[in-house]
Parts: C-alpha cells; structure tokens; sequence
C-alpha cells in the first residue's frame, strides 16, 4: 500500500477559533471526493501557530499544505511557504481566501513576488481544491482545473473561473461531521464563526465580502444551521459569529434567531451572538434584535455608517439608510434599553479630518457609542483597482513613513496593517495620525465615559462641542494635570483599530483604586483654566459630581444614590430624544441611581469583553440602558489568546 500523503490545513490565527473555510474544505474532500481522501493523510490536523506547523510538519514531512489566507495572516503565510520552499521541493503549497488577488496583472504580481507558492485559488475553495489535489496526486498539469492562478516555467496562467455553488448544502459541515471536535476538545476557543448565506448585493468600494459582492445570496437550508447551532450549545461555545453580510435579509432569519435563543435557554450557550444586520430591513432586524436582547444574547445595537458625509459616500460607492429609516431604527433599539453602537471609518478616500470629527460629533449628539474601523486596501474590492488607487492617491502604511519603526516609536504608536490606508488626495499623513489621535482620545474620554457627561453640559450649556473640547485637549500642554495627561496618552487600546504605545493604563488604575476623586479635579482645575468655566457656573457642579458618581472603581457598594440640585437625567434625555433645548440650571433637583450588572466594582482585574462594548466603566443609571454581556476570562477560565495581525515589519 501507498504512503498517505499527509496534508497540512494552515490557518494562523491565535484565538483557536476553528477555521470554518479549512474546515468545509477537508469536509468536502473526505466525502465527496473519497478516492481523492483515501491516499491522504489528514493526521497533521488544523494548525493554528505556527508552532503547531512546525512541530506537525517534523512528524510528517513533505504533503500538500492548504493555507487560508486573511489579512491578518498573509505576510506569515507568505514567509513560511519561503522557508519550507527552500528545504522541500516536493510539497505542493496551495494559498487560498479572501487576501488573494484575482485580477490578472495583480495575481501574477503576487505569485512572481512568492515564488514558494506553487498556486493560488479564486473563489469557493471547497472543490477547486479537491481538483487540484487530484491533478497534484495523478501528476498533471493544473491547466484544466478551474479557479487558479499558478506560474508554469516561467508563463503565467490563469484558469477560467470555476461557478459559485447554489445548493451549499452539498458542501458537508464541518461542525457536523466531527472535522472540529478534536481542536474544539484541546483548544476551548471564544467563538466559532457560522455561515447561513453567501454572497453580498452590495458592493463598496473597501469591501470584497467573500469574493461575492454585488452577487446574488446563496443559502445554507435552515435546518443544516439550526443543527450547527445546536453543535455550539452542546459545546459550550461563548460567542457565535455570523459570516453573514446581511443577517435579516430573509424572513428565516428570524426564525434561525429564535432557534439561539431556544439553544440558549436548553444550554446556557452561546452567551453572546455577532453578527452584520441587513441594511435595508429594518423591522425584521429590529425583531431580531429584539429576541436576541431578550435573550441575553445582544448588548447592543448597531448603526454601520461609515461616514455620513455624502461627498465620501459617493466617492466609495455606498448607499446608507434614509435618515428617517436610521431614526426608525434607533428608536427602536432605545426601547429595547439598549445601548447603540455606530461604525465609522477612518481613512478613507475623499474624507478629511473636519468630516471624520464631524462624524463623531453626529455620534455625541445621539449619544450613540463608537466603533471606529480603519480602512484597509483589500485585494480584490474596488477601492484596490489601481485606476481607483492613482485617481484617490491612495498611500498604504507599508509604502509610507509609518512602515519605519523608529518612526512609529517617536510618534508612539504601535506598527500598523501593512496595508493600512494612511494618506489619499484628501488627507495627508499628518493628518492621518490627527485623526488617529483623536479617535484615541474620543474613546477613553467619549466610548469609555471619563468625561461624557461633563462633555454634554459643556456643549449643551458653553458651547462647546464634545470634538472640539477634545481636539484642543490634544493640543493643550498638561503638564499640570498629570492625570489628566495620563489618561490622555494612556495605553487603553480603543474600540478600534488604532493602537498607541504605552506603559500604563490609567484608566483601570483608577477603577482599580478609586482614584476618580484626583482625576476629577485636576479636570476641574483644566477646565476653570482654559474656558472660565467654575462651579459659580450654573449646573456644572452638578455635571461634575454626576460624571464622578457614575465611574465604577473596585469595592463601590451599590446600589447608591446621589442627590442632584438640577435633574441632569431630565436635561440629558429631553435633548438626546426631543432636541429640547434648556439649561441645566432650569430643571429643579432630583436623584441619580446606579447599579453594576456587569459585576465592574467586584472584579480585581480589568475584564475583557469580547464585543467592544464601549463606557463598560460607566455603570448603568437612568442616564445610560442597562449593559448585558460577559468576561471571556471568566467563562473560558483563562484569558483570551492575543490575536495576531499582520502588520508592517
């Protein structure tokens, strides 16, 4: 009998979340391509690190290595596939997913660049691997299979493109068919991610959703997905990941919703689903959600904007909802209690750092909390084409000043996504690192609560807006205000993709020790200073104690209450929900109740949550709806594997 030939399913990525695309692609192999599997060896697993690899591929030695290629693990991909290359001539390397280029010029490109790579697949893996391997087992060319891109000689080839599948079910789960039981029983992963459609009908610009936009959605049957679902409960999986683009796009997708919940109440799993709602549904995800909240399994809502400009819209090709159906929608998620989220991106092409603070100031007068995304140049959307790149200007971290790490140091910053969009014909670099300083700073003092409610009195009754009081927090000098400058340049990574250098986090310092009474007045003081603003101030005394009492530290005993000269609740609904405009002085006394169902004042370490779940540090009152959610740390009983990124070395 032959040897087996061993295959290695490389996928790094180090939360040991199984790799749904391997996953279905070994699946598919082993029962609908069974001569194909019988002279492999699946023995090497699927290898999360590359640790793993190396130890596996000591094992078994030279087979076919399938990787799956995403833009946080490309460039290790890439450097491996060198230096086996350089030792074995005989494996076949086949990359694979979403961060391979298609177009021709682009695919010959990357090839020629790795030459360690024999070819790449374009499209659904699942059968242009099977076929590849056959050619690759019967030793035959690869000109007929369909899918690839591939230099043979010194001729570049690429194939014709193979049809996306319309009946998914053909493709075995992964989850079903045990292919995930052995890494799910070594490596208790945070999440798993599910797929109940392909496909995406829209088609922005920054975006390649499953190498399917602008295509027609395909779908998983509802009761393959309700059997995953199940698989998930009975695993105790915390988190369930939708791959969906647009999740309430079909009336089923209520009903898969119900089918959690009802997994949910039988198992205690998933605590927490996540996913991407359908734009332009808008009663049926206001039904989703609103099961799901019930349920425990939302803590949010979500707004995806990106930018509410309609220069920048038009210029990267996305349609938001009408104004009135975001309002509709919003409403809706106030009374379910919850907290609202909305998603904006920073850097992209046709906007400026006044559109991008004029977004997060929308944000501040809804009082919504913020997810800011920074754009990435994707292989494959529209925004990569290089007549798109050449018109916009388009400059990536890699190609920049930010690819330098003594420059990176001098500006505090951690290395940034290689292809990281930081300078196009709207915005330069320096005004790039302008907006990423102030979404730093819009988070800890905006998302994470430090100074949101004295921020709303200052605007409401100064003048002052919430963005601009930050942007000259940026610019002012604290060298009197230590604390103050702390929080400023601390190390608290924001709810988002940008990362600052630091040695401390002051902001769990001072939940940890109580030390909001210090900060609080040095802030004081710094806003006595600089704007003239005291407590002979009508109602900003009442802000303050407000702004304070609301902070979590650790040992707090609530619930508690506090007596307030001015109905600061009042005065902050009356203009979130009906734009009422009146002083604070105006409203007559009143109290303020919190409570902590997120357990902050019992926790002796800063809880990690795995949605970014902004002003977690606020606990809930009358003034912010009552947040759901889980420490990973506490259900998995460790911390939550770092993740790795690709970033510019």
């Amino acid at each position: 009998m032959l040897n087996k030939v061993p295959v290695y399913a490389v996928h790094t990525f180090n939360d040991y979340r199984p790799p749904i695309a391997l996953g279905l692609i070994l699946a598919n192999l082993k029962k609908n391509y069974p001569e194909i599997a019988s002279q492999l060896d699946f023995s090497p697993g699927y290898l999360a690190s590359l640790e793993g690899f190396h130890s596996a591929y000591s094992t078994h030695g030279p087979g076919i290595l399938i990787f799956s290629d995403y833009n946080w693990n490309i460039r290790t991909h890439c450097q491996l596939s060198k230096e086996l290359r350089a030792s074995d001539k005989k494996s076949l390397i086949l990359h694979g997913g979403p961060s391979i280029p298609r177009h021709k010029e682009q695919a010959e490109a990357f090839l020629r660049e790795n030459p360690a790579i024999d070819m790449v697949g374009h499209g659904e893996g699942e059968d242009i691997t099977a076929t590849t391997i056959a050619a690759y087992l019967d030793g035959q060319g690869y000109e007929k299979v369909q899918g690839l891109s591939l230099i043979a000689g010194d001729t570049f080839i690429q194939t014709e493109p193979r049809a996306r599948r319309k009946d998914l079910d053909t493709f075995p789960s992964p989850y079903l068919s045990g292919e995930f039981d052995e890494l799910i029983r070594v490596h208790r992963p945070p999440a798993i991610t599910l797929e109940t459609t392909r496909g995406c009908p829209y088609k922005c610009s920054f975006c390649d959703w499953g190498q399917a936009t602008l295509q027609k959605i395909n779908s998983f049957s509802t009761e393959r997905v309700k059997a995953e679902i199940d698989w998930l409960g009975d695993h105790e999986v915390p988190v369930l990941e939708l791959a969906d683009a647009n999740f309430g796009i079909f009336d089923r997708d209520v009903e898969l919703t119900q089918h959690m919940c009802a997994v949910k109440d039988r198992t205690g799993f998933p605590r927490e689903l996540a996913t991407n709602y359908a734009k332009n549904a808008t009663s049926r995800v206001t039904d989703i959600v609103r099961q799901a909240r019930d349920a425990g399994l939302v803590a949010q809502g979500i707004l995806s904007l990106q930018t509410r400009n309609e220069g920048v819209l038009e210029t990267i090709d996305r349609r938001n909802l009408s104004p009135k159906k975001y309002d509709a929608l919003l409403a809706d998620f106030r009374k379910m209690n919850l907290p609202v989220l909305t998603e904006i991106m920073l850097g992209l092409p046709g906007s400026t750092i006044d559109t991008f603070a004029t977004d997060l100031q929308w944000a501040c007068d809804r009082n919504l909390g913020v997810y800011v995304h920074s754009t990435i140049l994707l292989p494959n959307t529209p925004m990569a084409e290089p007549d798109y790149v050449q018109r916009h200007q388009i400059v990536t971290a890699r190609d920049s000043r930010l690819s330098d790490p003594e420059y990176c140091a001098h500006l505090k910053l951690k290395p940034l996504r290689g292809n990281q969009v930081v300078s196009t014909l709207s915005f330069d670099e320096d005004e790039f690192y302008q907006m990423m300083r102030l979404t730093a700073v819009f988070h800890m003092f905006q998302g994470e609560s430090v100074l949101k409610h004295v921020m709303f009195f200052l605007y409401r009754d100064c003048g002052i807006p919430q963005v601009q009081f930050l942007r000259e927090l940026i610019a002012a000098d604290l060298g009197a205000y230590p604390l103050l400058h702390e929080l400023r340049e601390g190390d608290v990574e924001p709810a988002s993709t940008i990362a600052f250098e630091g040695d401390s986090d002051p902001l769990w310092t001072a939940v940890a020790s109580n030390g909001w009474s210090d900060v609080y007045n040095e802030v004081e003081r710094y806003i006595g200073n600089r704007y003239g603003i005291t407590r002979d101030v009508p109602g900003f005394a009442t802000a303050m104690e407000v702004q304070q009492f609301v902070m979590a530290y650790y040992g707090r005993t609530v619930p508690e209450t506090l007596r307030m000269d001015y109905d600061f609740t009042a005065y902050y609904h009356d203009f979130i929900e009906n734009q009422v405009e009146r002083s604070l002085s105006s409203y007559g006394p009143s109290t303020l109740e919190i409570e902590d169902p997120l357990s902050m004042c019992k926790k002796p370490n800063r809880p990690d949550f795995y949605e970014p779940h902004v002003g977690h540090v606020e606990l809930a009152s009358q003034l912010t709806p009552t947040r759901i959610g889980f420490d990973v740390k506490e259900v998995l009983g460790r911390p939550p594997v770092t993740r790795n990124f690709e970033l510019v070395t």
